[in-house]
């Protein structure tokens, strides 16, 4: 199984786990921002594997786009 795999399985996983009804919905909320920030980080690194692959240089507007999701991730955007 990829790291990919994993990284999805893991997120649904805990997704199931914040729909119990004994959850409370503070936790729901910070579970939800964790899980934005994760997914942000991902579509980052994905977006800049692509470009780095490709490595056209018309794809600027890209990587700065990737980086800016990636920056988001970490918390610093």
């Amino acid at each position: 199984m990829s790291r990919k795999d994993q990284l999805l399985r893991l997120l649904f996983a805990l997704d199931r786990h914040f729909d119990d009804a004994s959850i409370s919905p503070a936790h729901m909320g910070r579970w939800d921002e964790l899980k934005r920030q994760v997914v942000r980080m991902k579509e980052g690194l994905d977006l800049a594997l692509t470009v780095l692959v490709s490595g056209a240089p018309e794809n600027e507007e890209k990587v700065r786009r990737a980086l800016e999701h990636v920056r988001y991730g970490l918390g610093e955007g």
